[in-house]
């Protein structure tokens, strides 16, 4: 498999993803399955959009006061956070439809929530998923300072205590993507640890005008419709955020930073050491995988392996999907990582 940054894997994927990717065809053909959004999907989708768009309505329209208000801010960001993980994430994976403009049009909620989907894509997709862990490529262990996501990182004299504040920077996450990290990577022409071409007028554009149009409906309308304190909509809209940015980060980071997960480098010509599966199960962990209610809300990631051996299947398959993977890893001897949450934390 050749990858977008010049990364090779030395190895063509053996019997063992074969006989997978045979019997999870299938498992989608014999309960006459399509891989994309079925009606399950379309009801969570559905779901998910009527928690945002409900909780916003009543928001601005004052039917919450104190405490109520304050947890019904933090209600509405749960409900964006579900939209990204829940939504987004399966639209950039081409999951929803064979139809690649129903997939694009449902990606744009990346964009209403103050993401730049084509930024997203080409670090999630394009870098993350074709070279996971490995240092100074896959950009979802891009680090910084106290923040040592890999070994090649150049250790910093705090971070020995990151496991203490480490949650702490995940929660800003959120803010940090939408605010910083992607207008400073535009200005820099960066994809992860990587340069890219030079961005258009309208795509700096674009870039620019959903992260007013994000902080003016989140924010701006909040603060001038609702009759409350100025202090309160700020601590709900604020802490809000920090609790997605903490799920977000437990949820990709716990899956790829266990203490089993490795962190494979590629040769002097660019080769990495294994094929592509064997590569996934050796750097990808889950966790809660027979917990349907985290599954839900992880939009499925919790079962990160499968996801990542089988990207452009819905989410709605994964479990499924993962007993098989399970079964089949048992059966030719290949080690496969599941945690509890608990577990995945710790």
């Amino acid at each position: 498999m050749s990858l977008d940054h010049n990364l090779k894997y030395r190895k063509q994927d053996g019997e063992f993803f074969r006989v997978l990717r045979l019997r999870v065809n299938a498992y989608l053909r014999d309960n006459q399955l399509s891989k994309y959004a079925g009606a399950r999907m379309w009801l969570k989708t559905l779901t998910i959009l009527t928690m945002f768009f409900v909780s916003y309505g009543l928001i601005i329209t004052n039917h919450f006061q104190g405490a109520g208000l304050f947890f019904a801010l933090l209600f509405m960001h749960f409900s964006m956070f579900l939209t990204t993980i829940g939504i987004a994430h399966d639209a950039a994976h081409n999951c929803y439809s064979k139809n690649q403009r129903i997939n694009a049009a449902i990606v744009l909620t990346f964009d209403f929530l103050g993401i730049n989907s084509e930024y997203w894509i080409k670090n999630h997709v394009h870098s993350h998923h074709s070279a996971p862990n490995v240092p100074l490529f896959d950009s979802a262990i891009e680090s910084f300072s106290v923040m040592r996501l890999h070994p090649k990182t150049t250790p910093h004299r705090l971070a020995k205590y990151q496991h203490f504040y480490m949650f702490g920077i995940y929660s800003f996450a959120t803010l940090f993507q939408c605010y910083v990290a992607e207008i400073l990577s535009f200005k820099q022409n960066l994809v992860g640890f990587r340069k890219g071409d030079a961005h258009s007028k309208r795509a700096l554009a674009s870039l620019y005008f959903f992260k007013l149009f994000m902080i003016t409906w989140s924010l701006f309308i909040p603060l001038a419709l609702i009759k409350a304190p100025v202090a309160l909509i700020l601590a709900g809209c604020l802490v809000g955020h920090l609790i997605c940015g903490l799920l977000i980060g437990i949820i990709f980071m716990t899956t790829h930073l266990a203490d089993s997960t490795t962190f494979p480098e590629p040769d002097e010509n660019g080769y990495l050491p294994t094929s592509y599966s064997d590569h996934i199960l050796l750097t990808t962990a889950d966790f809660s995988a027979r917990n349907p209610l985290v599954t839900w809300i992880a939009g499925g990631l919790n079962l990160h392996v499968a996801h990542h051996l089988f990207p452009t299947i819905s989410q709605i398959h994964l479990p499924a999907m993962t007993r098989i993977l399970k079964e089949t890893a048992l059966e030719y001897g290949i080690p496969y990582r599941e945690f509890s949450l608990f577990e995945a934390l710790k």
